[in-house]
């Protein structure tokens, strides 16, 4: 406990905090019948190709997990850090110089483990019905706005009672969608992301 409330490891002992935190409210949030993930990836939607964030694989992985995945890696790593500097100096080094070390190895790491689970969860979204079998399916947006170039979060539910997470695009000439709105999936863009438009059918 010394160690990890030590001058040179704060900055390391508030990234596990800030991911308690997350999960805190997330459980808080699906408690309510809400989801945290799905709010916060309505906000920031798809990451733009080549951006910093398409490059820590946002956009196929949910946000919060790629944020969770960030901050416990590079508590780990700074931990980690600090303990080889103090075995070998003596003593760890201060937190404002250990931390631009230890991000130099987060970023990477969390590129490296955010494809492998980018590359788990397509697989595990649904044991019922096949990826390829979602265009024609009619979804409900659940957060933020999807606007040519932006993705938002939409949801459906199979006809084996299975809940699927899409993101969701409109075309360029068509108009944006909001949270709530029934929408059309037209055709697959990428994995997990579809271009879509208003649903054509009232029910």
């Amino acid at each position: 406990m010394e160690f990890l409330l030590s001058e040179g490891n704060w900055l390391f002992s508030a990234a596990l905090v800030v991911v308690v935190g997350i999960g805190a409210l997330e459980l808080f949030a699906l408690a309510v019948g809400g989801s945290l993930s799905s709010v916060v990836d309505g906000f920031v939607g798809e990451a733009p190709d080549g951006g910093g964030l398409a490059w820590l694989h946002v956009g196929r992985l949910p946000f919060l997990v790629i944020l969770v995945l960030f901050l416990t890696l590079f508590s780990l790593l700074g931990f980690a850090l600090q303990g080889v500097a103090a075995a070998v100096l003596g003593q760890a080094l201060p937190a404002l110089a250990a931390s631009p070390l230890a991000l130099v190895g987060t970023l990477p790491a969390t590129r490296a483990v955010g494809f492998t689970l980018s590359r788990a969860m397509p697989r595990d979204e649904s044991a019922a019905i096949a990826a390829s079998s979602f265009v024609g399916r009619t979804a409900v947006v659940t957060a933020g706005e999807a606007r040519p170039g932006k993705s938002a979060e939409a949801r459906f539910q199979d006809e084996y009672g299975q809940t699927h997470y899409v993101m969701v695009e409109p075309a360029a000439d068509s108009p944006n969608l909001g949270a709530g709105e029934r929408v059309l999936l037209l055709r697959e863009l990428s994995a997990g992301r579809y271009q879509a438009t208003p649903n054509p059918i009232t029910e």
